[in-house]
Order: C-alpha cells, then sequence, then structure tokens
C-alpha cells in the first residue's frame, strides 16, 4: 500500500515478540492463541459477574428502576414526585387556612342583620340610566342558612337571594320601610 509491500504475520500481531521468536509448528501457535482466548473470555466473565451484582444492589425503592453509583435507595423521578404530592399537601393547607380566615373577616366586616332591617342595594351600572337612582331601599324578609337574605318593599320582592355584601344596612331608630308594607305576593328584577 502507497508504495510498499503490506507486512502482515506473526510479528505485526498482539503477541509478544519472545513468543513468536519460540513457536516452530502451528500447534504451538493455537495454544497460545486458545489460552488468550480462554484468559480473555474468563476476564469478560468476572466483569459481567460484577455488573450484576452491583445493579441488583442499586435499585429504586419506589419504581424498581436501576440507579447508577448513588448513594441514594430512590432515584430522582420518585424524589421529584415525593417532593410535588409534599408541596401540594401543603399548599391545600394553606389554602383552608386562607379560606377561613377569609370568612371570618368577612363576618367581622359585614355583621348579619335581622328580619324587618332597612337595607340599600346598589344597583350596577350596566341596569340603569343617567336619571334612575343608584340604590334602592329594600327590607329584609327572610334569611335561609343564616347567611342569604330575601329583599323587599312596598312594590313587591326580589327573587334573587342576596347575600350579606351585597347590600349595607341603614341604621335608623325605626324602619324606613315596614315589613308589612313588602307585598310577598309579587317579585321584582333589580333590573
Amino acid at each position: 500500500m502507497f508504495g510498499t509491500d503490506v507486512k502482515i504475520g506473526l510479528s505485526s500481531s498482539l503477541l509478544p515478540a519472545e513468543t513468536v521468536e519460540k513457536l516452530t509448528t502451528e500447534q504451538e501457535l493455537e495454544e497460545i492463541l486458545q489460552s488468550v482466548v480462554s484468559n480473555y473470555e474468563q476476564r469478560e466473565n468476572h466483569s459481567v459477574s460484577d455488573k450484576e451484582d452491583s445493579t441488583v444492589s442499586n435499585c429504586c425503592e419506589s419504581c424498581g428502576c436501576t440507579l447508577g453509583n448513588e448513594q441514594t435507595s430512590i432515584c430522582g423521578l420518585c424524589d421529584k414526585k415525593n417532593t410535588i404530592e409534599n408541596e401540594r399537601s401543603n399548599s391545600k393547607l394553606s389554602l383552608e387556612q386562607q379560606a377561613k380566615k377569609m370568612k371570618f373577616r368577612s363576618i367581622n366586616k359585614f355583621p348579619p342583620c335581622n328580619v324587618g332591617d332597612t337595607v340599600r342595594v346598589k344597583l350596577p351600572e350596566v341596569d340603569r340610566s343617567k336619571g334612575d337612582p343608584q340604590n334602592v331601599l329594600f327590607a329584609v324578609v327572610s334569611i335561609s342558612d343564616n347567611q342569604y337574605y330575601e329583599l323587599g318593599n312596598k312594590n313587591g320582592t326580589l327573587h334573587q337571594l342576596y347575600s350579606r355584601n351585597q347590600f349595607t344596612i341603614i341604621l335608623c331608630s325605626e324602619p324606613l320601610i315596614d315589613i308589612l308594607e313588602v307585598l310577598a305576593t309579587k317579585n321584582l328584577c333589580v333590573k
């Protein structure tokens, strides 16, 4: 190749030069090659068994996948999954505590009212024209579940139930709208 003869033979093999010089027959060459192959196979078997032993001992406790040379008993994915579950449970508890605080503040900010109290309901801007009043006075007709109020005036009752934060109580010595004047048979709409 490239102007020179190819030099292939025992001198170009991986065998040591001392053993190549001592060889006289082909049988001796075959014996040496067999011993080299058997030594190689033995080394390979030992390394495979060592790898099998190390892989069996390094398995994830949760999912059973093989681990590298890590010292932990849980793989990264299972660890991340456990962390996510813990964070979700902590956030759920925090949201429940926050809801309790909000309800407590709402109860303190908007004290309950009684049947017969006069209340003021603000009309939405969409439902009124420029000449219409911003607020309408009603009397509390009934209370359901201690948090929903049915309101009415002399023109009739509203078909919708209101929560305490949707109206304000008008504090007077005498009620502005008498509950006896409220027509319970006729339903009204705020619009």
